[in-house]
């Protein structure tokens, strides 16, 4: 760009010459023009102060240009900082999310467990309650008046444990260690009963899935005559 100007400032000298002038033919003659006519053509002075004054603005120009370039590296500088600084709150900030998702999600796990381990240690404080009224109701005479009462006691309790996430353990059909307790094996003569529970001594109860406790039950085990054996 400055090789650019001073090729012209040159060529502006130039035409400012006479031809006698460029070959060393001597200076012009003051009040002359370049041709060597007198009138009211600029001096030679006057061209010099000319140029000169151009050569004066092209130079703050370039400072002024100089100046703009550095401010908009400077600008540039800077953009480029607060992208990266942007980029980093970004970052933080979806870090931040997933750490609170996080949270959130064991906050939760954890307050759904402590409400199931409230609801296993209620239920299994009123199980033998239930337990009683079973027997009450096992023990009265059909005609008790009072029995009656006590089924519908029996009926409501059990349906508020149902609420809780509580169901019985059904002991009809084969025997299942997961859930079944055998007390004893009673022997039966019909094979298709073996392995089969044909008494429940007491019920079991599940919550949630979850074995609170197994039923106790008598398990059929099939046993052939010896009059079968010996024919």
């Amino acid at each position: 760009m400055f090789t650019d100007a001073k090729m012209r400032d040159e060529a502006l000298l130039r035409e400012c010459r006479s031809p006698g002038e460029e070959r060393g033919e001597g200076k012009l003659r003051e009040g002359t023009d370049v041709h060597g006519r007198r009138g009211g053509g600029p001096t030679r002075a006057e061209l010099a102060a000319c140029v000169a004054g151009l050569q004066e603005e092209m130079e703050v120009l370039r400072r002024r240009l100089d100046e703009a370039e550095a401010l908009a590296e400077s600008r540039k500088k800077l953009l480029e900082e607060m992208e990266k600084e942007l980029a980093e709150k970004n970052e933080e900030s979806a870090r931040f999310r997933a750490d609170f998702h996080n949270f959130r999600q064991r906050t939760e796990r954890d307050a759904a467990r402590l409400r199931e381990l409230a609801a296993e240690r209620a239920v299994t404080l009123l199980i033998p309650v239930l337990d009683n009224l079973d027997r009450a109701i096992a023990a009265a005479q059909a005609d008790d008046p009072l029995l009656k009462g006590v089924s519908m006691v029996r009926k409501q309790f059990f349906g508020a444990l149902q609420e809780l996430g509580v169901s019985a353990i059904t002991c009809d059909g084969a025997f299942d260690p997961a859930v079944h307790e055998a007390v004893a094996l009673v022997p039966v003569q019909d094979p298709a009963r073996d392995g089969q529970i044909v008494q429940e001594l007491q019920k079991g109860y599940l919550l949630g899935g979850k074995v609170l406790r197994a039923a106790q039950v008598h398990v059929g085990r099939f046993q052939a005559d010896s009059d079968s054996e010996e024919e």
